[in-house]
């Protein structure tokens, strides 16, 4: 039996290699926001300054987020779960309720207490 390749065959046949199964993925452990960033991310060619123009904030306002994400990502990669102290002072932080310097002394301090 010889089986015809056609292109409609062809790519049915690579959409099936291709797909695979994100929640076995590092990255589907992620939120939702964290994947549409990192999308955008790479729509921007790795631009932060690209990115924070795409979000509407300042470089050192996206590079504090992407900071936060590559923790997250991080994380994921090594089957850790958030640390929420860190994740609540990040939400601080994006919404302007926290200085970055005062995040970083309340994580600080709490590393200190932890060591």
């Amino acid at each position: 039996m010889k089986v015809s390749l056609t292109k409609v065959n062809i790519r049915a046949f690579l959409l099936r290699k291709m797909t695979f199964d994100l929640s076995k993925h590092p990255l589907g452990r992620l939120e939702g926001r964290d994947l549409d960033m990192i999308l955008e991310l790479v729509l921007q060619s790795g631009s932060i300054k690209g990115l924070a123009k795409g979000y509407g904030v300042s470089y050192p306002t996206m590079r504090q987020r992407l900071d936060g994400l590559i923790e997250r990502v991080r994380d994921a990669v090594e089957g850790r779960a958030p640390d929420p102290l860190r994740e609540a002072v990040a939400r601080l932080v994006a919404r302007g309720e926290l200085s970055p310097a005062g995040a970083r002394e309340v994580l600080d301090a709490a590393k200190e207490k932890d060591a």
